[in-house]
């Protein structure tokens, strides 16, 4: 029943009722981030852990920083107004939440510096697209949420094909930054699909090795096998 009241919230009822649900926005230093209620769902909150973290790691600007699963785009527009990354890329499955990137786009004037794809993972992203840095604040939980393509994530298939599929995108020592909660995974959950994709998990924060009680927020860093990681995304 879960899975099938939710299916029908975002198919039909969402959709239905989309225009008629004002815009609401979320300002970083200046840059207004478009989006409405349904479609936030942590990137405004806990995601925003993001931009301290690399702030902390001494991490350079990057030239190209693409955001995986982004929604309204909340990480990857605060990341390109703190000074994070020259040009941005964005993308997520869900038309709405294209739509408000790109009017966030729109608004900002950022034409020359961002882009938004709707896309199912990385299916639709064109092969030309290379990345110096991708963040990714994917849905935490194969068990919980179920139905709600926000939070859930059956049997972790999101991230497969992702892990599978995203390394020709990335640049000669490009860095993957995933976000995950400790009550719902764990890393080494992921290790095995993170190999079959090519990658290395170069180091991991925050997180403690059995899933917890409460929520409890910890970032994975990841590089392409043999490629040799920038200082800040080295293990210390």
């Amino acid at each position: 029943m879960e899975r099938l009241w939710n299916h029908v919230h975002q198919h039909y009822l969402f959709p239905l009722f989309a225009p008629v649900i004002p815009w609401k926005t979320a300002s970083y230093l200046g840059l207004d981030v478009y989006y409405k209620e349904y479609i936030e769902v942590g990137g405004r909150t806990f995601g925003q852990q993001f931009i301290p973290f690399l702030q902390a790691r001494g991490m350079p600007k990057q030239q190209r920083l693409f955001e995986w699963c982004a929604g309204a785009g909340f990480v990857g527009f605060s990341a390109l107004a703190h000074g994070l990354c020259e040009t941005l890329a964005l993308s997520d499955i869900s038309e709405e939440a294209t739509k408000a990137c790109r009017r966030t786009i729109e608004k900002n004037g950022l034409g020359g510096r961002a882009v938004a794809y709707c896309s199912d993972n990385l299916r639709d992203i064109p092969r030309t697209e290379q990345w110096d840095l991708v963040l990714g604040n994917p849905p935490h939980h194969a068990d919980e949420y179920i139905g709600d393509r926000r939070g859930y994530d059956e049997e972790w298939s999101v991230r497969r094909g992702f892990y599978s599929t995203v390394a020709p995108f990335l640049k000669p020592g490009g860095v993957i930054v995933v976000l995950e909660n400790n009550r719902a995974s764990t890393p080494d959950e992921f290790r095995g699909m993170v190999e079959d994709g090519g990658l290395t998990i170069a180091f991991t924060h925050n997180a403690v090795p059995e899933r917890t009680r409460e929520d409890r927020f910890y970032f994975i860093v990841l590089t392409r096998k043999g490629d040799t990681p920038p200082a800040w995304a080295s293990a210390s």
